[in-house]
C-alpha cells in the first residue's frame, strides 16, 4: 500500500477501503494475509506468521509518509522478502497486490539487489494511479498484471475484476501429474537405493567375516601363548627346584662346618667344663628332638592354613611383603575398577599367604592415599581376598606422586622400625629379612610427577615394583616407575605376573644367602683375632 508524501490522508483512506472490499469479496477462510506500506521506506504492518484478523487490522493501518530528505526507497522484492519469508506454504499460490502512484512509484527491484526465490507460484497485480506508466514484469513471478486508473476514486471499480482474476489464477493452478519422466526418475532413485542397500549388506557381511577371522586368530594366538606360558612355567619350576636343592645342600655343609667349629672349641675346655658340656650336649639333643617335633607340628599347621599345594613353587621360595597400590580416581572408571579387583585376587592365588610366610597390604589413592589394610591384619588368602573385595571406588583427581611417597613411608617403617626383629646369632640383622614388592594398579595417568618418589623406592628402599594395567594406559609414565617394560602387565597375564614374582624371590634369596655367608666369614675372622 502507498503511504508516500505524494498521497494524501484521504487518498490513503481510499486505499484502505479498497483493500477491505477486496478482502470481504474474496473467500479468506484458509488464506493468510500480510500487509506492508512504502513511505518510501519499508514499513511491515504484519507478516504471514502473525496474520490474525486481517479485516479488522487493515482498518488500523496508519498514514505515515516519510518526509525526510534521505528517505531510502524500498522495492517489491524487499517487501516480499520481509512479509512472506516465514510461514509460507509451498502448496498454496502466492498473490501480491501493489497500489502505487505514478509520481513516486514502487520499483520492482533495487539496483544490485538479489532476487527472492519463491516457494510457490507467485502472481503480481500492480495497480498504478495517475498518468500512464509502463509496468515491467517482476522476474520471480509467474504472472505480472499491470492495472492503471486515473485517480483513487475509481479503485472500487477494480474490486470485481481483480477478485475474478485472482480466483482464476488460483483455480487454474494444477498439480503436477506423473508422466513418463517422473516414473523414470522414481525408478532411477529406487535402483540407486537398492544398490546402496546391497553395498551396505555386502559391507556388513565383510565386516562380520573379518571379525570372525580376527576372533579366530586371537583365540589361536591365546592358545599358543598359554602353551608357551605352560612350557616356561614348567622350566622355571624345574630350575627353581634345582636351585632350592643346591641351597639345601649348601645349608647342610654350613651346618657341618659349624658343628666342627663347635667341637674344636669344646675340646679345648677343661675337664669340668667337658662334663658340663657333655650335660649340655645331652640337653641340646633332647631340645633338638623337641625342636624337630615342634617343627613338624608347625609344618603341619602351615599346610593346614595355606591355600597352596605342597609342590607349588611359592611354597619353596622365601616369603615376601607385597603391597597393592590401587588407583581409585576418576580416570579408572567403575568398570575397570571391578576388573582390577578381580585380577588382584587372581594374583594372590600364586602367593603363599600364611602365618610366618608372605604378608599382604593394600593402599588406595585418588586425591589422597589411605591404608585399606596393613601387613599385620590378614594372614590367609580368604581373609585378604575379602579385604580386597571390600575396596570401594572413590573417584576424584589422580595424585600418584603423593601415593608413592605414602607407600614408601610404610615400606621404610617395615624395614627399620619394627621391634620384633630378631638378631642372628653370629651377625648383625640387616635392614629387612624379606623381599618387598609394590604392585601399582593404575592406568599411569597422574596430575603430578612421580619421578622422585620412584627413584627413592628403587635406589634407597630397594623395593621391586611392577604395574597392572587395563587396555588403555600411559606407558610413558608407567615405565619410569617400574624401570622395565617387562614389569608392566595387563589384567589377562596372571601367569606372567606369577613368574615375575617367583624370579624376584629367587634372585633375592641368592643375594640374601651371599650376604649371610659374607657376614658369617667376617664374624669368624673377628672371633679368631
Amino acid at each position: 500500500m502507498d503511504s508516500t508524501p505524494q498521497v494524501t490522508s484521504f487518498q490513503h483512506r481510499a486505499e484502505v477501503d479498497f483493500l477491505r472490499q477486496v478482502m470481504s469479496t474474496m473467500k479468506m477462510s484458509s488464506s493468510k494475509v500480510a500487509m506492508a506500506q512504502f513511505t518510501p521506506w519499508s514499513r511491515v504492518e504484519w507478516s504471514l506468521s502473525n496474520a490474525t484478523y486481517p479485516e479488522s487490522r487493515i482498518q488500523e493501518a496508519p498514514y505515515c509518509p516519510c518526509e525526510l530528505e534521505n528517505c531510502q526507497s524500498t522495492s517489491v522484492n524487499s517487501l516480499t522478502r520481509s512479509t512472506m519469508s516465514s510461514s509460507n506454504r509451498k502448496g498454496v499460490p502466492d498473490v501480491i497486490l501493489v497500489i502505487s502512484n505514478s509520481y513516486q512509484p514502487l520499483v520492482e527491484v533495487l539496483p544490485n539487489e538479489p532476487l527472492i526465490s519463491p516457494s510457490s507460484p507467485l502472481h503480481v497485480f500492480y495497480i498504478v494511479i495517475g498518468s500512464n506508466m509502463h509496468v515491467s514484469r517482476f522476474e520471480p513471478s509467474a504472472h505480472t498484471v499491470g492495472i492503471k486508473v486515473t485517480d483513487f476514486e475509481h479503485l472500487p471499480h477494480l474490486v470485481g475484476p481483480l477478485c475474478q482474476s485472482v480466483n482464476g489464477y488460483i483455480k487454474g493452478t494444477s498439480t503436477t501429474r506423473f508422466g513418463p519422466l517422473c516414473w523414470i526418475i522414481i525408478g532411477a532413485i529406487l535402483l540407486f537405493a537398492l544398490i546402496l542397500v546391497a553395498l551396505l549388506l555386502y559391507a556388513i557381511y565383510n565386516y562380520n567375516e573379518e571379525n570372525r577371522r580376527l576372533r579366530h586368530r586371537i583365540s589361536e594366538s591365546e592358545r599358543l601363548l598359554r602353551k608357551q606360558n605352560e612350557y616356561f612355567t614348567s622350566q622355571l619350576h624345574s630350575e627353581m627346584q634345582k636351585q632350592i636343592a643346591n641351597g639345601e645342600k649348601h645349608a647342610e655343609e654350613m651346618k657341618k662346618q659349624q658343628d666342627m667349629i663347635q667341637s674344636q672349641d669344646n675340646s679345648k675346655e677343661e675337664g669340668e667344663e667337658d662334663n658340663q658340656s657333655s650335660g649340655t650336649s645331652e640337653s641340646i639333643l633332647s631340645s633338638g628332638s623337641d625342636i624337630t617335633d615342634s617343627t613338624e607340628t608347625d609344618l603341619e599347621e602351615l599346610n593346614r592354613r595355606t591355600h597352596l599345594p605342597r609342590d607349588h613353587p611359592a611354597r619353596k621360595l622365601p616369603p615376601i611383603d607385597l603391597m597393592f597400590l590401587v588407583d581409585t580416581s576418576s580416570s579408572i572408571g567403575i568398570n575397570n575398577f571391578d576388573i582390577q579387583k578381580n585380577f588382584i585376587c587372581e594374583i594372590l592365588k600364586d602367593v603363599d599367604v600364611a602365618p610366618g610366610r608372605s604378608r599382604i597390604s593394600m593402599v588406595q589413592y585418588a586425591q589422597d592415599p589411605s591404608v585399606v589394610f596393613g601387613f599385620d591384619q590378614y594372614y590367609s588368602y580368604e581373609s585378604v581376598r575379602r579385604g580386597v573385595m571390600r575396596l570401594s571406588y572413590t573417584g576424584g583427581a589422580t595424585m600418584l606422586s603423593k601415593a608413592l611417597a605414602f607407600a614408601g613411608g610404610i615400606m621404610y617403617h617395615e624395614q627399620n622400625l619394627k621391634k620384633t626383629t630378631k638378631r642372628h646369632q653370629f651377625l648383625p640383622t640387616p635392614k629387612h629379612d624379606r623381599l618387598q614388592v609394590l604392585c601399582l594398579v593404575s592406568d599411569g595417568y597422574s596430575d603430578d610427577s612421580a619421578d622422585k618418589e620412584s627413584v627413592n623406592l628403587h635406589d634407597r628402599l630397594h623395593v621391586k615394583i611392577f604395574a597392572v594395567v587395563t587396555r588403555s594406559f600411559n606407558k610413558d609414565k608407567l615405565v619410569p616407575i617400574t624401570r622395565f617394560d617387562g614389569s608392566v602387565f595387563t589384567v589377562h597375564q596372571r601367569e606372567s605376573v606369577a613368574i615375575w614374582l617367583w624370579r624376584q624371590q629367587r634372585i633375592w634369596a641368592e643375594h640374601y644367602s651371599a650376604f649371610i655367608e659374607k657376614e658369617k666369614k667376617r664374624a669368624e675372622r673377628s672371633a679368631r683375632r
